[in-house]
């Protein structure tokens, strides 16, 4: 059985006088997760009898704006790319929609219905038995937010490779600009290095001696445990090269500039707001010049954010980190973090839900 179980209705039931027809609105059942159950043309109430089904109805949800954006992305992620019904791109999608494909594998069709039937053709041709698997939609605004995996076996030919009969899987995220219930924008990021790897095209990396890992793995323990959890700041020095680029990617952080002594202020805000910050460290992992951390910070916000005064509450961020590694030295570091979740705990952002 499906715990939590929501049914979202994309319109509400209206009757016509002249024909005396009761028009049913189409009914999307999700779980509490967010994933699609079933979508039904039928009255809620034989949803909820239907013995047939293998959840239980616990609440109604009148369609809002944010309801029907996420019905929106998932009719494009199911009915379209999964399913194959091309013909849904015409309802779906403005006419002049423009397509940002930020992946650098899928061409450039131009816009509109026309340009995204080739783009979804492309992918169906390639991989016939497509299928999407979504993790999570997001709505906010005029936008919606969706992670989701590609999972399919290459029987049509790409590029410069030939179908190879490989199953592949590659994750995703896209990011869909809604207005007058149509898809106006749309930008689109896949893994697609991650493909070209698993279908044999791209040569992995060359392994680097496993003491080279050893100690760059060793490096940013350094930096998330003595500078960031401990306030060594002394300690940037020595682990950073003198024009370090640091990318933030958080909307967060403010952009002290490179080097050692940016990386000492940026250090100095979080444990200024956060006297008691500590890091707990979930992974490390070590590829060729680069070494990727998560995280989770936790602390109390004793100090002022801006136009955020000292709450006094407890908090938890997690958070990923890129470091590029030469001589011994971080020359490269990005930064991402749930800035957006620590606003909602200290209670600068209402929940979004």
């Amino acid at each position: 059985m499906v715990g939590t179980t929501l049914v979202s209705a994309e319109d509400v039931a209206t009757f016509d006088l002249n024909t005396g027809q009761l028009q049913l609105p189409k009914v999307e059942v999700l779980s509490s997760t967010g994933n699609v159950v079933g979508t039904y043309q039928s009255e809620l109430q034989q949803v909820r009898d239907d013995p047939s089904r293998d959840f239980v109805v616990v609440k109604n949800v009148l369609a809002g704006e944010a309801s029907s954006n996420r019905h929106l992305a998932r009719l494009f992620l199911r009915d379209v790319l999964s399913d194959g019904e091309l013909d849904v791109v015409d309802e779906i999608f403005a006419p002049e929609a423009v397509l940002h494909m930020l992946d650098s594998f899928t061409p450039d069709f131009g816009t509109g219905p026309k340009a995204m039937k080739q783009i979804a053709g492309l992918y169906r041709s390639t991989f016939p038995n497509l299928d999407i698997t979504i993790g999570e939609v997001i709505a906010t605004g005029d936008k919606v937010i969706v992670h989701f995996t590609i999972n399919g076996t290459q029987q049509g030919d790409l590029p410069g490779i030939p179908a190879t009969g490989i199953k592949m899987k590659m994750g995703s995220m896209d990011i869909f600009r809604i207005n007058n219930g149509q898809i106006v924008e749309l930008w689109h990021h896949a893994d697609t290095l991650g493909l070209m790897k698993q279908l044999g095209a791209m040569p992995e990396a060359p392994t680097a001696d496993s003491t080279v890992l050893a100690q760059n793995k060793n490096l940013v323990t350094l930096f998330l445990r003595d500078i960031l959890s401990e306030g060594k700041l002394e300690v940037a020095d020595d682990i950073f090269s003198s024009d370090a680029v640091i990318h933030r990617l958080d909307s967060f952080t403010p952009d002290f500039g490179t080097g050692p002594e940016a990386m000492k202020q940026i250090a100095g805000l979080y444990h200024s707001t956060f006297p008691d910050l500590d890091i707990v460290i979930d992974d490390v992992f070590a590829t060729g010049e680069k070494v990727i951390a998560r995280f989770t910070i936790n602390g109390i916000q004793q100090g002022d954010l801006p136009g955020i005064p000292a709450t006094g509450l407890a908090v938890s961020m997690t958070g990923i980190d890129i470091y590029r590694i030469n001589d011994g030295k971080i020359v490269e570091f990005w930064h991402g973090a749930d800035t957006l979740g620590l606003m909602k705990q200290v209670g600068a952002m209402p929940d979004m839900q």
